[in-house]
């Protein structure tokens, strides 16, 4: 689990991650310990917090595609207007042009 290194990085502390996701210091302690797991709503809220993803969150790699680098790249740079804009496009082009 990365829950530490994107918290560190987003500048929280334990504390301030715990209050601004309205649960307790030591449930979120136990998370980035791993002696506990969030739920997945409580995950994505967690890595909307710190602005990363929930394969970084967890340590997960994700596949190397470059092109796919790029998209995530320019999604992670915009605001949430951008962030919205995009997600839109990309389930109007999934339901409009399937592979």
């Amino acid at each position: 689990m990365n829950f530490a290194k994107c918290r560190k990085r987003a500048g929280y502390t334990q504390e301030t991650a715990a209050a601004a996701l309205s649960v307790a210091t030591v449930t979120y302690g136990n998370w980035e310990r791993g002696t506990n797991s969030p739920s997945l709503a409580q995950a994505m809220e967690v890595a909307d917090l710190f602005d990363c993803s929930l394969d970084e969150l967890t340590g997960r790699s994700a596949p190397n595609d470059p092109e796919i680098d790029a998209i995530a790249s320019a999604y992670m740079s915009c605001n949430q207007t951008g962030k919205t804009m995009m997600s839109a496009y990309a389930k109007f082009a999934t339901e409009h042009f399937p592979s």
